[in-house]
């Protein structure tokens, strides 16, 4: 589903990936992690929370970015231009940047 928005550097890596892991045991964690109702969940999280995805994400659309942002009490939202659903390895500037800024409050700077 997303394969085709990511950059072309990263088919090989997918395809690799999922051989190391099984196609088997990649369908398992898939089929779970669709019926999981994470939602549940989100709301128990005390720490400051970073929801991050790529702009062109297919997987992780803007509505449910949103209502996981709106459910975690104090949680931040960061979506990278351009970017699809492996964003942590095809945009790490922006990611790092996220992240440090999640970490390093403004007041502390």
């Amino acid at each position: 589903m997303d394969s085709l928005r990511e950059v072309p550097w990263q088919a090989p890596i997918l395809v690799r990936d999922v051989l190391d892991a099984r196609p088997w045991r990649v369908a398992a964690t898939v089929a779970h992690s669709v019926r999981n109702a994470v939602e549940e969940d989100l709301v128990r999280i005390t720490v400051p929370t970073l929801v991050l995805a790529g702009e062109r994400d297919p997987i992780v659309p803007p509505r449910w970015r949103a209502q996981v942002t709106r459910l975690v009490p104090d949680a931040r939202l960061v979506t990278v231009p351009g970017a699809a659903h492996n964003v942590l390895t095809t945009a790490p500037g922006p990611v790092a940047g996220a992240i440090r800024d999640l970490l390093v409050p403004t007041l502390a700077r």
